[in-house]
């Protein structure tokens, strides 16, 4: 049964995920079930001292936690024991995109990468010279593909948010802008990678069907969490 704790170190935040396997980061539909809810407000983007927020990269690096925008679009963690079932029941029901498809495969080319190297190689930055140009000229294009009716592309971080939703990738970390001083600063950027890679491909190995996985999370949340509402249960499961 889940018992809120108050998380004063990266470990509290760590053995809290450990002990429910599915741990959202912010407050949600389930009251109190969040790793910011259990965070004293001394700790929350505190510049002086760090918390849960400067902890999401090392308690990912650690290995023991799937981390993403998994629950609605919005990031929660989930145990590997509980994500090889999560993936096991999302990506039987969830097809990527063909453009989702042209991300995840330049991921899946370099291993891992920044949002910042996705947009440049996966097309989404301006070039340099069309910003620059005459704006006339811009204009003229602008027209002229408006004209040719092209299908509109989905932003880059609708085709990671449903990636991650679909189990397809995972954050591998979240890198940061150094001062003179050492010290990190700004909100990081994360870096993306496919689950597979990042902790193997035998982890999302479930050895049950989807529907079987699905009910074994239901089971779990139903234990965890007495009084859960049917729509709460989906919610997470997706």
């Amino acid at each position: 049964m889940y018992t809120p704790v108050t998380i004063h170190h990266m470990h509290d935040m760590e053995r809290l995920i450990a002990s429910c396997g599915f741990m959202p980061f912010f407050a949600n539909a389930i009251p109190g079930f969040s790793i910011w809810e259990n965070t004293p407000q001394e700790l929350r983007f505190n510049d002086d001292v760090d918390g849960p927020w400067e902890w999401k990269g090392p308690v990912i690096l650690n290995g023991a936690f799937a981390y993403g925008k998994l629950l609605r679009g919005k990031a929660m963690y989930v145990t590997l024991d509980w994500y090889k079932h999560l993936a096991n029941w999302r990506r039987a029901h969830t097809q990527p995109s063909r453009q989702e498809l042209k991300v995840l495969d330049t991921i899946r080319q370099h291993g891992s990468l920044l949002t910042t190297e996705l947009r440049r190689l996966c097309g989404y930055s301006c070039p340099r010279q069309a910003r620059e140009g005459n704006p006339l000229l811009r204009e003229s294009q602008r027209l002229t593909q408006k004209l040719k009716r092209t299908p509109r592309i989905e932003g880059l971080e609708t085709c990671l948010t449903r990636l991650q939703m679909g189990t397809y990738l995972v954050v591998a970390d979240f890198e940061y802008k150094i001062d003179k001083t050492g010290r990190r600063y700004g909100w990081g950027v994360a870096r993306y990678c496919r689950p597979e890679d990042f902790f193997g491909p035998e982890t999302l190995q479930a050895g049950c069907s989807p529907a079987e996985s699905r009910e074994r999370i239901a089971r779990h949340l139903v234990e965890m969490l007495p009084g859960i509402e049917t729509q709460q249960v989906d919610a997470i499961i997706g």
